[in-house]
């Protein structure tokens, strides 16, 4: 098997905490062809850690290098529209961070672009490939709980560095935790439940932010095509135990699962499911290593780009899900429900 020349593009946080350390655990997969940013001290403090074959400032450059194969894009969110399709021009297909762009018609042209290559562009959305997540969609499939009908979803996540970069700049990022993080638990609301067809949503900076521009803390109601309901919870100021992350909750004709999740930045730590059945019937499945889904999913990538499976999380996902957050954006001024025609 052909190992893939992969250039990364963007030396970011996420990058150095998740996907670096995945790639080289996946060497049966991928070799490290090229680095890219546009700072060089910031580019040579990273690649001098993981040692790529060539270093660039001009993701032109990098894209003229006949080794790579494929990019991973983790730039900033207000970058990925002109960086994705300039790689896709360039034959190289790409597994794109999150989410996809700032604006629908950017989020057009990269559906396009994609379209007319017909190469690989594969959303970064990790939570699919949690061997927790994936556990759950599983017995929705089962019909292990009947019928769903409700689910609440929680991000309480306490991330204090947030509000020292890019993420809480709404011209980068597109907002506050909306933009940046609400994305992973929309797309996961769409995979377990259907589609989200009209949404209600309020948000606001926690009394203490300090940065009061933006939205860290949102409460949302969501319709979703069958009939359900659901609620997401989300706030970047919220105490809780150390590695603790996500809560679910959906209820059924026939049961309930309910699930605490750990934070993808943890390696350690055990992911709980509960599936609660005919009152007193109680089933539970344990997964260790959250962080092993940043492993999955260049993994998956790499069999889709293959040719072994279809795209997972596509560029229509991601589309999809920019559309369902504009909505959201919307009923936070007109205070009002928002339908999301699809």
């Amino acid at each position: 098997m052909k190992k893939l020349g992969i250039g990364l593009l963007g030396c970011s946080v996420i990058l150095h905490k998740a996907h670096g350390p995945a790639m080289f655990s996946l060497s049966d997969d991928y070799e490290l062809i090229a680095m890219c940013d546009i700072d060089p001290q910031r580019l040579n403090q990273m690649a001098d850690d993981y040692h790529p074959k060539r270093r660039y400032t001009a993701l032109a450059d990098m894209l003229a290098d006949p080794e790579v194969d494929v990019i991973l894009n983790t730039t900033p969110t207000s970058e990925h529209a002109a960086t994705t399709i300039a790689c896709l021009k360039a034959g190289k297909h790409v597994l794109c961070e999150k989410p996809i762009a700032i604006t629908m018609e950017d989020a057009d042209a990269m559906v396009e672009a994609a379209r007319q290559s017909g190469l690989v562009l594969q959303m970064a959305l990790q939570s699919r490939h949690n061997l927790a997540w994936k556990k759950i969609h599983e017995l929705l499939q089962q019909n292990a709980i009947g019928t769903p009908h409700t689910i609440t979803l929680t991000q309480y996540w306490n991330e204090p560095t947030v509000y020292d970069n890019w993420r809480t700049t709404a011209s980068v990022s597109g907002g506050g935790i909306l933009a940046d993080s609400c994305v992973h638990w929309i797309d996961m609301m769409r995979w377990q439940m259907g589609e989200i067809t009209s949404v209600c949503g309020i948000g606001i900076p926690s009394p203490d932010s300090p940065r009061p521009e933006i939205e860290d803390t949102s409460l949302t109601l969501l319709r979703f095509a069958s009939g359900a309901i659901g609620c997401l919870r989300n706030g970047w100021r919220n105490q809780t135990l150390s590695g603790n992350a996500e809560s679910v909750e959906i209820n059924g004709t026939k049961g309930s699962i309910r699930a605490e999740l750990r934070t993808p930045w943890s390696n350690s730590g055990v992911q709980e499911i509960h599936l609660i059945t005919n009152g007193d019937d109680e089933h539970v499945f344990t997964y260790h290593s959250p962080h092993l889904r940043f492993r999955d999913q260049l993994k998956d990538f790499a069999e889709c780009v293959r040719g072994e499976h279809p795209v997972t999380c596509t560029v229509e996902d991601g589309r999809r899900a920019l559309k369902i957050q504009q909505a959201i954006y919307a009923s936070f001024d007109s205070r009002r429900w928002e339908d999301v025609p699809c």
